[in-house]
């Protein structure tokens, strides 16, 4: 009597060995990434030189484009709770 062959479709289906190995290495770069950056500091430290115009940001210059020639004289910014609210503040003016 002869032996079967087993399993023989599923000896030609595995995986290769270097895919393995890669989703492996992919694998372990995905759980130790966010470990390493935790421990990272994040600090912006670039060296540079010159001299502060404007402490507050109301005070610093904006320079915008328009295509109607002109200029700005009052800025102003609402602050709303609902749309609603902005809508009928704005209509007020």
């Amino acid at each position: 009597m002869k032996t079967p062959r087993r399993f023989s479709a599923l000896q030609a289906a595995q995986t290769p060995r270097r895919l393995m190995a890669f989703a492996r290495t992919l694998a372990w770069l995905f759980l130790l990434g966010p470990l390493v950056l935790l421990v990272m500091p994040w600090q912006q430290n670039i060296v540079g030189e010159g001299r502060v115009v404007a402490y507050a940001p109301n005070e610093r210059q904006q320079v915008m484009e328009a295509p109607i020639t002109g200029r700005i004289i009052r800025w102003a910014v609402v602050t709303c709770k609902s749309w609603a609210a902005c809508k009928l503040a704005s209509c007020r003016r």
